[in-house]
């Protein structure tokens, strides 16, 4: 966030999602995506979806269409069918790391990274992933619910986040409250499509694996400036543990935010985590 906290951006969310999407297409190899790309009833985004597919793997690609019976349109509708069963029973990680079997034909959908650049032909298979974020996503069927920015990999999403700019007078508090009042757990892209949901803010961020309403627990992923800045931050009304560890408890030296009583300082190599 060291970037964005030099810039003078917009007094609204619009100008933070600007500076993030700019940041990652222009040096975190990622394009823009499309929101009107994305299937909420799969959970997947089709159109970025079948461009890897078509640039990586056409000999299998027409195979399948074939055993479809001869028609792009009816393949791709078959396999994106195929793939969100697959996807809603293994997991997303799952599926990127395996791929799909459809009608006997196997369909990667990812490349990760060969362990030596020896072998080209490996080389250009990673090159060929699409990364994408989309913003405003409407992530819900029938809903104009939207989340402010998601992360694709080769159309699958990943990851999602919130944003608050500080210059509006929200922070990071205020997107984890947005995903645990206003983000259904239950729903097909938020719970068993992306892997981790970031509560943002030009100063910090948080994360979390899992939604679970108003008991989401969130943990630090700062990367601040200072060790403790990336791994304690200071909130508003916190106040200083013995441990070192700031906690929302009212009392110097109540507790960690690991609920156990702060020892005389903090163990080596743990993260404190939040309740």
């Amino acid at each position: 966030m060291t970037r964005l906290a030099g810039l003078g951006m917009g007094l609204d969310e619009f100008a933070f999602e600007t500076e993030i999407i700019a940041a990652l297409t222009e040096h975190g190899g990622y394009t823009a995506g499309e929101p009107v790309n994305f299937d909420p009833v799969r959970g997947i985004d089709t159109a970025e979806l079948v461009a890897f597919i078509g640039a990586t793997q056409v000999e299998e690609w027409n195979t399948l269409v074939a055993l479809h019976g001869g028609g792009q349109g009816i393949a791709q509708r078959a396999f994106c069918d195929r793939l969100a069963k697959q996807l809603d029973s293994r997991g997303t990680v799952d599926v990127l790391r395996r791929g799909v079997v459809d009608l006997g034909v196997t369909i990667q959908l990812a490349y990760f990274r060969p362990a030596h650049g020896l072998t080209p032909a490996l080389v250009q298979r990673y090159n060929a992933n699409r990364l994408t974020v989309t913003r405003q996503l409407a992530y819900e069927s029938g809903s104009h619910k939207t989340v402010d920015l998601a992360l694709f990999v080769n159309g699958l999403p990943v990851a999602t986040a919130e944003l608050k700019n500080l210059l509006t007078g929200q922070t990071v508090e205020h997107a984890k409250a947005q995903y645990r009042t206003q983000r259904d757990p239950g729903n097909l892209t938020l719970a068993r499509r992306a892997v981790v949901h970031f509560a943002v803010d030009t100063e910090q961020v948080a994360m979390t694996t899992r939604l679970a309403g108003v008991t989401t627990r969130f943990l630090p992923f700062n990367r601040g400036r200072t060790a403790v800045r990336a791994i304690a931050p200071t909130l508003p009304g916190t106040v200083q543990t013995t441990c070192g560890v700031r906690c929302g408890r009212g009392t110097t030296g109540w507790t960690c935010c690991t609920g156990s009583s702060p020892p005389s300082r903090p163990p080596r190599g743990r993260r404190p985590s939040e309740r």
